[in-house]
């Protein structure tokens, strides 16, 4: 049977969760014969993550956002240049979203996997009838009103509808309209086999006294949080030190935060290095406010780390077992996320134990499951 070209739609190929499972899907299906093309909306660099040699990436646009000039002119009372920054922000909107539309009404045939609500919103109003129309959410948090009903009524139209985590699914199932063409199903995300053999290659050390966390420096992954309860347990803990792989806009604000206490911001670093440091490092920290199905967890599983997340939504509680593979906190429950992060501080044959077991739990998201799972979407 002829593979179907598969198209997949990304905003940047930078660093970030979304993008490192879309990379991992285009290199999923190009290894079993898809004739692969990513188009992505921005160019902010070469992709971070590797990408097989047969996947096609289609650049769209020469612009960049520019959400951060525009915060900055206004924090900064440059009313002309926030004007001026706000009318170029509507014409990157504009165009991105119109290249994107573009795109989807002039492919005939194949699959077309969108990878953002508002590319599900495109991909269900102009794909032609010819097209496999799968919209995909990296969304972290559960449907408020509003989306609820944009999704309800803009998604009808599409194939499928996969989300990350089964909470999810069952939510967006109630969503649609019981008529609807659209079926809701839930497919989680997988590691490479390159990074699961890098893991494997990091030789083993004796463990160091850190506390880990990795992500985007942005609101939502709550890392001010994190740095005020290291500031209510480092000082019972003078040996250990925290350390913040990630930058994001958000940076000189948690340098400022973390003051004088033992945090180390790194910034964007290569991933080889990234998971060195996870074979490195004791315990993984967690303190967003939502996550969709977080890759980070998985390469901490991996990696043989005991975990502390807050008990959001959706994504934490899908990777770890309370008490067993490490501990999912009540969010915004300090104490206890501190408690629970001091009896790890002060059991390093716990944190062993629980790292063993995390690795074995998160073994069952196996590439081959999970592309099996998407192969069954296209025939």
């Amino acid at each position: 049977m002829e593979k179907r070209h598969i198209y997949i739609t990304a905003l940047h190929l930078y660093h970030g969760g979304a993008e490192m499972a879309i990379c991992n899907l285009a290199n999923g299906f190009a290894e079993r014969g898809y004739p692969v093309t990513i188009w992505c909306v921005y160019k902010l660099c070469e992709p971070v993550y590797r990408l097989h040699p047969s996947v096609d990436v289609e650049y769209l646009t020469g612009d960049k956002p520019n959400r951060q000039e525009f915060l900055t002119a206004l924090r900064k009372c440059h009313l002309l240049t926030a004007f001026r920054e706000g009318m170029r922000s509507v014409g990157i909107l504009y165009r991105k979203n119109r290249v994107i539309m573009n795109k989807i009404r002039a492919v005939k045939a194949g699959v077309i996997l969108s990878t953002r609500l508002e590319h599900n919103r495109i991909l269900a109003r102009y794909a032609q009838s010819g097209v496999l129309k799968i919209g995909q959410s990296h969304y972290g948090e559960h449907f408020d009103k509003r989306l609820a009903k944009w999704i309800g009524r803009e998604y009808i139209y599409l194939d499928y509808f996969v989300l990350l985590t089964e909470s999810l699914r069952v939510e967006a199932e109630k969503i649609m309209r019981k008529d609807c063409h659209c079926k809701c199903i839930s497919i989680g995300n997988y590691l490479e086999d390159e990074v699961q053999k890098k893991l494997q290659a990091v030789k083993d050390v004796e463990r160091e006294k850190i506390v880990l966390s990795v992500g985007r420096l942005s609101p939502e992954k709550g890392f001010e949080r994190l740095i005020c309860a290291w500031k209510k347990v480092s000082p019972n803990f003078p040996q250990w030190k925290l350390v913040i792989i990630g930058d994001g806009a958000e940076r000189a604000k948690l340098e400022a935060l973390a003051g004088e206490i033992r945090v180390t911001f790194t910034g964007n670093i290569a991933h080889d290095r990234v998971l060195e440091l996870m074979k490195q490092g004791s315990v993984y920290a967690m303190t967003s406010y939502t996550e969709g199905f977080p890759y980070v967890l998985l390469e901490a599983c991996n990696a043989e780390l005991p975990v502390v997340a807050y008990d959001v939504p959706t994504g934490p509680g899908e990777l770890v077992r309370d008490g067993e593979t490490g501990f999912l906190v009540p969010d915004h429950a300090e104490d206890i996320y501190c408690a629970r992060l001091e009896k790890l501080l002060r059991n390093p044959d716990l944190c062993q134990k629980m790292g063993k077991k995390g690795k074995k739990y998160v073994e069952r998201f196996t590439k081959q499951n999970t592309l099996d799972q998407w192969e069954k979407l296209f025939y």
